[in-house]
């Protein structure tokens, strides 16, 4: 009797598909590779290349700007003019002596001072016309404000107290605060 062929065990027909499937599955993870490689590369090249350095960039920025002032695009007039309306300058509000007795206190006190206040180069035009017309009223506002102080007020080190009242009162009297600051050349306070 004629034994039947025996058919290959099945461990050995598995074994061929797998050989030929790790042969083909490493061929497509190569290319994957290269190809992200060979973009990695093309975009260092590109960045060494194509944007331009700092020092590059510095003097393309200064290479404008000496044709921009050549061509009149910006006026060198214009650019100090708005430097110096952003400066700020001193206007002289006044010398004063003023004789006060502190509210509870039984002595009388002079105290003598003169004031200047800060504004922008711009509005020095405009505050000497305002003051011009309002100077006898912020006079009188500015001592009404020295007698109705108390002596710790007017004998604080830094005299802020007295200060922001006379700024307040100045932008009261003036009707726009047109004054930034206001700050005290000579200040001393004297028993009588």
């Amino acid at each position: 009797m004629a034994k039947p062929a025996k058919s290959p065990p099945p461990a050995e027909i598995k074994a061929a598909p797998d050989k030929a499937s790790k042969g083909s599955g490493l061929m497509p993870k190569l290319m994957i590779a290269g190809f992200v490689g060979a973009v990695i590369v093309a975009e260092t090249a590109l960045f060494f290349f194509a944007i331009p350095s700092a020092d590059e960039v510095a003097k393309l920025a200064e290479a404008r700007l000496i044709q921009s002032v050549q061509n009149n695009d910006i006026k060198l007039d214009e650019v100090e003019k708005k430097e110096d309306d952003s400066t700020q300058i001193e206007f002289k509000l006044g010398d004063f002596s003023v004789i006060c007795k502190p509210g509870g206190d039984q002595r009388t006190y002079r105290v003598e001072f003169k004031i200047f206040g800060t504004i922008k180069a711009k509005n020095k035009a405009k505050l000497e016309k305002l003051f011009k017309e309002m100077a006898g009223r912020f006079r009188h506002r500015l001592i009404m404000e020295i007698r109705t102080a108390t002596y710790e007020e007017l004998n604080e080190d830094q005299l802020a107290l007295i200060q922001r009242r006379i700024l307040a009162i100045s932008n009261e009297v003036f009707g726009e605060p047109i004054l930034m600051d206001v700050g005290f050349e000579n200040y001393e306070i004297y028993e009588e």
